[in-house]
């Protein structure tokens, strides 16, 4: 898709579309029955964006996207049907939501090169709004269960090296504004207890279960560029000796 290619290219374009389009997609579910044609359409354009913006990425970027994808499908279905965290509006995993997670990783991505804030300031900035956030909710709404995934995000913003606190600040912004709109509108309701803890709609620490999913993705893309590393070594080898 040509347009989404040229939106990838100017950050603050991007920035605002999706913005835009995270309550035009869960106003959009609002208007759909369970039914997989409907429920498609909405899918394939989510889908249609993800695949342009892969053509722009370079190849280690590419991986740890494809990585992604799939554990956070995953954990949709151990965190949504299997644990009952949060259920959405029709019982189902909508199919556009797997894609829309992809956006919302890429988004966190076009942070670390959209350089336009120093990293210091984009990074405590997000972090004190988050900090800000979960504490508040905690107080007014005794959501617990925000204040301990809050804290994993916070220590990831802490420990990780400049791109990475650019990546963990985009995600948090972007996570917060989606979990406020989609709830806000019905599109899914977390549960009002999970483990023992008191949780919200919205909740505020949801962002910690993102980091957790995009740490792993980074991790898994690490180890298997390693494995092909290591596979194609001794080709190299035997070819520069032949």
């Amino acid at each position: 898709m040509p347009i989404v290619r040229r939106l990838w290219r100017s950050p603050g374009a991007w920035f605002a579309a999706v913005a835009l389009g995270i309550p035009a997609a869960c106003a959009i579910d609002a208007t759909l029955a369970l039914n997989e044609g409907e429920q498609w359409g909405l899918a394939t354009l989510a889908w249609l964006v993800v695949a342009g913006v892969l053509l722009e990425l370079p190849r280690e970027r590419r991986r740890v996207v494809l990585c992604f994808l799939p554990l956070i499908t995953a954990a949709e279905f151990l965190l949504s049907h299997e644990q009952g965290w949060y259920a959405y509006r029709l019982g189902n995993i909508p199919p556009w939501i797997p894609p829309a997670h992809g956006i919302v990783f890429l988004t966190a991505l076009c942070a670390v090169d959209a350089r336009r804030l120093p990293t210091a300031l984009l990074a405590w900035t997000a972090a004190g709004l988050q900090a800000a956030y979960c504490v508040l909710n905690l107080a007014v709404r005794g959501d617990e269960l925000g204040a301990v995934l809050g804290a994993f995000y916070l220590a990831g913003m802490v420990v990780l090296p400049a791109d990475g606190k650019r990546f963990y600040a985009g995600l948090g912004l972007v996570v917060a504004y989606l979990e406020i709109v989609g709830s806000s509108l019905g599109t899914w309701a977390w549960a009002p207890v999970i483990h023992g803890l008191v949780t919200t709609n919205p909740p505020s620490g949801a962002i910690g279960g993102y980091a957790m999913v995009d740490g792993a993705a980074f991790v898994l893309a690490g180890c298997l560029t390693w494995v092909a590393a290591r596979v194609a070594a001794p080709r190299l080898v035997h070819g520069e000796s032949g």
